[in-house]
């Protein structure tokens, strides 16, 4: 494992020299204090992932605090993610360099038409090179402060979604049943309890018949609930809660020093559930009841 980490850093670290060779093109016009600006945010963002990953060596990320591991984890990804899209433009360009040095070198003496310098010739925008790697920057960019945005604001930016189902053959004393569906919570990305506090009042004004929450508690740990199942604890239905395990409820994503200790987190996450008073289902069924009031 560890040596699969030394390779992937490496290779993060190549393709961080690629994509700062675009930064540089980018920036080659501005002033020289702008581009050490530029320099050094790129590279601090640089050492502060590879310092994230190097970390991971030395101490299970499992067993980080939960606020870094939290928000350093997320932000590893964020940037990562993000240079992808500057790699991409900055490859479509590379691309065209590399056919154009290919025919000039397969048919010498024939000069191949630069798309780049159709633009000058016209006199009506910038280069292709100057139009590729801008474009990446500014697509690279979107889905930066997209996902910044929504890890820091918008992860609590709960919404309800009302949706009218018409099943054929509904008894009529199901007419008007709502049904509440919540799920992948992973409460092991909270820091607090307070946003689930919110979650839980809204979801209890909504009135449900019952409410069912369909997998992925945990990130992959059943300790993650126990600061969270005071809260959680507090949903309520007519029907009551019901619920069922998600693939990150297993604990395949995290190393295990034996199986049974596996199996003990599993079995620890089920008890959790019923702790809550929640009626998990595994590979069960429940049959729901419910008479239609008689009209007088």
């Amino acid at each position: 494992m560890s040596l699969r980490i030394i390779i992937f850093i490496l290779v993060l670290l190549a393709l961080d020299f690629y994509v700062f060779q675009g930064f540089k093109f980018a920036f080659r016009n501005t002033s020289i204090t702008t581009q050490k600006v530029v320099s050094i945010a790129f590279w601090s963002l640089t050492v502060f992932t590879t310092s994230v990953l190097l970390a991971m060596l030395i101490k299970d990320w499992s067993t980080w605090p939960k606020v870094i591991k939290t928000y350093a984890g997320a932000m590893v990804f964020i940037i990562t993610f993000s240079k992808l899209f500057i790699i991409l433009f900055l490859l479509t360009d590379d691309i065209f360099r590399g056919v154009k040095w290919a025919y000039e070198k397969i048919f010498p003496g024939k000069e191949a038409i630069d798309p780049s310098a159709i633009p000058a010739i016209l006199n009506k925008g910038i280069s292709r090179s100057d139009f590729l790697v801008r474009s990446g920057l500014v697509v690279a960019a979107l889905p930066f402060v997209g996902l910044i945005y929504g890890m820091v604001k918008g992860a609590y930016d709960y919404q309800v979604k009302n949706i009218k189902l018409n099943l054929a053959n509904l008894p009529k004393a199901f007419h008007g049943y709502k049904i509440i569906q919540i799920s992948d919570l992973h409460v092991g990305s909270f820091v607090s309890s307070e946003p689930l506090e919110e979650a839980v009042r809204i979801i209890n004004e909504q009135n449900a018949d019952i409410i069912l929450f369909t997998g992925d508690l945990v990130n992959n740990r059943s300790d993650e609930l126990n600061m969270h199942k005071a809260a959680l604890s507090k949903l309520k239905a007519k029907h009551g809660v019901f619920s069922t395990l998600g693939n990150h409820d297993y604990g395949d994503y995290v190393p295990w020093d034996t199986d049974e200790l596996k199996r003990e987190n599993l079995a620890a996450l089920i008890a959790g559930h019923k702790e809550m008073g929640w009626n998990i289902l595994m590979d069960e069924h429940r049959h729901i009841e419910k008479r239609r009031r008689e009209l007088p």
